[in-house]
């Protein structure tokens, strides 16, 4: 697979425990794009928020991503029908996005 971006998601609301401490993330975009030129600019949302939410006090996963975040890059760089290979989302955005998905999870042991 070909590398078409390298992308950085500035995280909102999220406080740093370095002096240096990066309120970002760096994504590297890669894939057969078949579609046409896709814009970088994301309309109709201001920002995106870092997306974790606690359930009973505890965080859902240490490195979650908005679900909108996530909904754009699929959106941008598959056709209805694809199957998505992506780390533990929600099957919400499988149903909206109609789209197939295999789950994966690394865990070190």
């Amino acid at each position: 697979m070909q590398v078409k971006n390298l992308l950085v998601w500035k995280k909102h609301g999220r406080p740093s425990l370095n002096i240096y401490g990066s309120g970002h993330e760096l994504i590297m975009f890669s894939g057969k794009i078949k579609k046409s030129y896709q814009t970088n600019i994301i309309d109709g949302v201001a920002s995106f928020n870092s997306g974790a939410r606690k359930t009973n006090g505890e965080k859902i996963h240490p490195t979650q991503k908005p679900i909108e975040l996530m909904e754009k890059f699929i959106f941008d760089s598959t056709d209805e029908g694809d199957v998505v290979d992506y780390f533990g989302k929600k099957k919400k955005m499988d149903l909206e996005l109609q789209k197939s998905k295999m789950d994966a999870e690394i865990k070190s042991v």
